[in-house]
């Protein structure tokens, strides 16, 4: 796989360019971007799946989707869908890590899950 032989640098910058994108997206309320939200949000919840993705990919996902849910001001039907299902499984499966930066996001991932935004149209999926 290429990504394992890029410089630090690249991947650095790699990184870096998708927070933006992330941040744009999920900052703009759009219409014409609303498809787009739940496209990112539904491959970052795939990608946070721990038996599909490597502790590298998971750390990336993560920090993505601690981006997305500080920035989104409203959420739709759609996008409160995957967070509940899909992202929210996986999200407890990593509660249990010894990794501490995996521990450290999954934890800030929830709290962003439950800030006041989102309360109102989150059931409470981790009891």
């Amino acid at each position: 796989h290429r990504a394992k032989e890029a410089s630090p640098l690249l991947r650095s910058a790699a990184s870096d360019s998708l927070s933006q994108i992330v941040l744009v997206v999920f900052s703009t309320e759009m219409e014409k971007v609303r498809s787009a939200r739940s496209t990112i949000l539904s491959q970052l919840a795939t990608l946070v799946n721990p038996n599909l993705s490597t502790d590298a990919t998971c750390v990336t996902s993560l920090t993505l989707v601690n981006i997305a849910l500080e920035t989104m001001q409203t959420i739709t039907t759609a996008e409160a869908g995957i967070l509940q299902d899909e992202l929210c499984k996986h999200l407890l499966t990593w509660s249990t890590t010894n990794d501490l930066i995996i521990l450290s996001l999954t934890l800030r991932v929830i709290f962003n899950l439950f800030q006041p935004m989102l309360r109102n149209q989150m059931k409470v999926p981790l009891e």
